[in-house]
């Protein structure tokens, strides 16, 4: 019965030093954890149960990815797709799935470039699967604005869309649309 109880014991000291070693105290430090480094996080947008993160590339690319909330701190979900400032309003579309169908985010993003553009509105332009249809946010950061805009429900496929740019005065300015 002794044993037992050490054996308990002994395990109970364990599993939580275990577990919290796949935490990090930071989104940083999770980030590095998983092998990225050399990143400047660009912006952080709160959801649910992770953190949707924005990032710079080395090169000067725009990247996104999901970074889990855990008990004792976070942890690198997954990331992926680079936006490059070559158009007025570069564009990324990316599946940032957390290896379970309950939690994945698909996410439109990139950088807006022209100044003029005070909101963008984007939708799917495919007949049938409306999976997206809202502004996308515009977050201001030390270098140039970003925006993204979440999906509303999964799609196996990467639907078609229409992004629209307006000025402040409610003007279209901006149109691009993409098929599947």
């Amino acid at each position: 019965m002794k044993r037992l109880r050490l054996l308990i014991f002994v395990w109970l000291m364990f599993v939580p030093l275990g577990c919290e070693n796949e935490s990090s105290e930071s989104i940083p430090q999770a980030m590095q954890a998983a092998g990225i480094k050399d990143r400047q996080i660009i912006h952080e947008h709160e959801l649910e149960d992770v953190v949707l993160v924005f990032y710079q590339e080395p090169t000067g690319g725009l990247d996104a990815g999901l970074v889990n909330k855990t008990g004792t701190g976070y942890k690198w979900g997954f990331g992926g797709g680079t936006a490059y400032e070559k158009d007025d309003v570069p564009w990324v579309w990316t599946n940032l799935d957390l290896n379970s169908k309950e939690k994945r985010y698909q996410v439109y993003y990139g950088i807006v470039k022209n100044d003029n553009i005070a909101r963008l509105h984007i939708k799917h332009n495919n007949e049938g699967l409306s999976t997206i249809n809202k502004d996308a946010e515009i977050v201001p950061t030390q270098d140039y604005r970003i925006w993204f805009a979440l999906q509303d429900r999964y799609s196996d496929i990467h639907p078609g869309f229409l992004l629209t740019g307006y000025s402040k005065d409610g003007e279209e300015i901006f149109s691009l649309s993409m098929n599947s």
